[in-house]
């Protein structure tokens, strides 16, 4: 998924991310993560991109979050029941 492609997949729910904002993004399986650097709680924030809304699934901390495929890959299962 591009940057691209994420700010349209939430423009498109009615939540459009300001052209300005840093996105640190990464998909894993069917699970978006996200940072916007104009979130104001500062957290790394899960999608369901089966989802026609826009509502966060779960919610982390940024500092130590691990973006490794690996450890989204274990995020994903731990949010199975949200999906």
């Amino acid at each position: 998924m591009t940057e691209e492609e994420v700010r349209n997949w939430f423009g498109e729910r009615g939540y459009p991310i300001d052209d300005e904002a840093e996105l640190t993004f990464a998909v894993s399986g069917e699970v978006l993560f996200i940072h916007n650097s104009q979130d104001e709680y500062d957290e790394v924030e899960s999608y369901s991109l089966t989802s026609s809304c826009c509502e966060a699934i779960s919610g982390d901390k940024k500092s130590g979050f691990d973006w490794s495929q690996s450890a989204l890959k274990s995020k994903v299962e731990s949010l199975a029941e949200y999906l």
